[in-house]
């Protein structure tokens, strides 16, 4: 399992610095076969696939089999949340601060604001505004591993999130209006409260509270045969010519988006967003 780590940190380490480079992005709106004079990259992205489907080259390759590059492309994006929750489970804040980098250009492209900023402030804090000891707190103590297993760690928000629902339901147990006493007793015995319901349904074979759900297998298996066979059927595997999706998400979708990202606008973002970094409390 390290040595997938390691190899995945170095893949997206490389597909990050080759895919922001200015020589692997195009420098012009305007389209070399017709001349047409296009608003940003997505649009000339888009004209390409419709009007010059046998001429267009994206990454060196035509794109007039776009079943061919969604797939390629589905794959790749599938492959980066393994490596995810890989490096989550491992507690590699490292390997997670390079998947950062990528999903925030995802994020941003895709017009998630809120989750590119979040992905944004993180890198920020990472390389620019923190000390050496406040840039290891973050990359490194963002997981907690309640059992001590090996590949158990979790995100701490998510740990948050149950140990909050844990207490709602406690709540729930008490008097129409607990007072302030009775709640800051309920809120510095949860943990305690919470082994013992623990125990209690592991001793009798119960299922555990915090257990997480798990799918059906015979459902799960019938699904991806299901799949399978469909997909089998399409070739997935193999170039075809002149190959489409109706849904127009889906043929935009077929081609790395990193590559007709508008240089310009995402240099303004980043300065926008730094300034506001800038001028937050925290940071003063």
């Amino acid at each position: 399992m390290v040595l997938v780590s390691l190899a995945a940190d170095e893949y997206l380490t490389e597909l990050y610095t080759n895919r922001l480079c200015d020589e692997a992005l195009p420098s012009t709106r305007k389209c070399d076969i017709c001349g047409k004079v296009l608003a940003n990259f997505n649009s000339l992205k888009t004209h390409l696939i419709k009007l010059h489907p046998e001429k267009a080259v994206v990454e060196g390759q035509a794109v007039n089999d776009n079943v061919y590059y969604y797939i390629c492309e589905l794959v790749k994006m599938l492959l980066i949340k393994k490596t995810m929750d890989i490096a989550i489970k491992d507690g590699n804040g490292s390997l997670l601060s390079i998947i950062m980098k990528r999903m925030m250009l995802q994020f941003h492209h895709l017009g998630y604001k809120n989750y590119a900023l979040a992905c944004f402030e993180h890198v920020a804090q990472v390389q620019l505004f923190l000390s050496d000891r406040m840039r290891e707190l973050e990359v490194q103590e963002a997981f907690v591993n309640t059992k001590g297993h090996k590949q158990g760690n979790k995100p701490m928000d998510l740990e948050l999130e149950h140990s909050n629902r844990f207490f709602k339901d406690i709540f729930k147990l008490c008097a129409s209006n607990p007072s302030q006493s009775v709640l800051d007793l309920l809120s510095k015995s949860q943990n305690r409260l919470e082994l013992i319901l623990t125990n209690f349904h592991e001793q009798f074979g119960l299922r555990n509270y915090n257990a997480n759900r798990k799918p059906d297998d015979a459902m799960y298996q019938r699904d991806v045969c299901k799949l399978y066979r469909h997909l089998s059927t399409r070739d997935i595997r193999v170039r075809k010519e002149s190959r489409s999706m109706e849904s127009e998400k889906l043929m935009q979708a077929s081609h790395d988006q990193l590559l007709t990202m508008d240089l310009f606008k995402l240099k303004q973002w980043f300065v926008l967003s730094l300034k506001r970094m800038t001028e937050q409390s925290f940071l003063q």
